[in-house]
């Protein structure tokens, strides 16, 4: 992942009334940046990552729109971080179930990214096909539709050819058959049961009964 560089303001550009990442440069260098602290609290078991970037982000005084990005996702990252932060997986298959689960896309996004660059064969196909399926629901959350369904396209022929590679996911291929469908109500995505004797990977958004 790449350090952003320090914050800025245009001051020749109008403020903002919404928050949009593909449209508005310093808009998509919040949430990069956002997302790339709240990873390092998770690796690090330290929330002040998080908490230091957000710092940094509003003491550029951003116009109204990004201030309430910040605030609002700060908190909602925060709340996940204090949920994960004590079984965090060094997977990046699971930690991929656990994050998409959440519906943090963008953020599955980065991991897999992580880890694609050093990969290889259909295992680098595999993973970049799940980063394709990561991106289509990025566009759809935003109301991106048509950006949408052409990466889910693109997705399913490389999760159909690479798939095997993605065993700790129980369901890809219900995943595959709704984005073929182009059908982009949330998944959730399960893990493989562990063989018996084997380690267990708890997930920290199911809830104990």
């Amino acid at each position: 992942m790449q350090k952003l560089p320090p914050p800025g303001v245009c001051e020749k550009c109008r403020p903002p009334q919404h928050f949009d990442p593909f449209c508005d440069r310093l808009a998509r260098d919040i949430r990069n940046g956002l997302s790339i602290a709240f990873i390092e609290s998770l690796k690090h078991r330290d929330p002040e990552y998080l908490a230091a970037e957000s710092r940094r982000w509003l003491s550029a005084q951003p116009a109204a729109a990004y201030r309430g990005y910040i605030a609002s996702r700060h908190r909602h990252l925060r709340r996940l971080l204090i949920r994960y932060q004590d079984s965090w997986s060094t997977d990046p298959l699971v930690q991929t179930v656990w994050l998409w689960n959440a519906g943090l896309f963008f953020e599955v996004h980065e991991i897999l990214e992580d880890h694609w660059h050093c990969m290889t064969g259909q295992r680098r196909d595999a993973f970049k096909a799940l980063i394709q399926a990561a991106g289509v629901y990025v566009h759809w959350q935003a109301g991106r539709r048509l950006a949408a369904e052409s990466l889910a396209d693109r997705a399913v022929v490389r999760l159909r050819a690479s798939s095997r590679h993605l065993a700790p996911i129980a369901n890809i291929d219900a995943l595959v058959d709704r984005l073929a469908r182009r059908d982009f109500q949330l998944l959730k995505l399960e893990l493989a049961r562990p063989a018996a004797g084997s380690d267990r990977q708890v997930n920290p958004l199911k809830r104990s009964p």
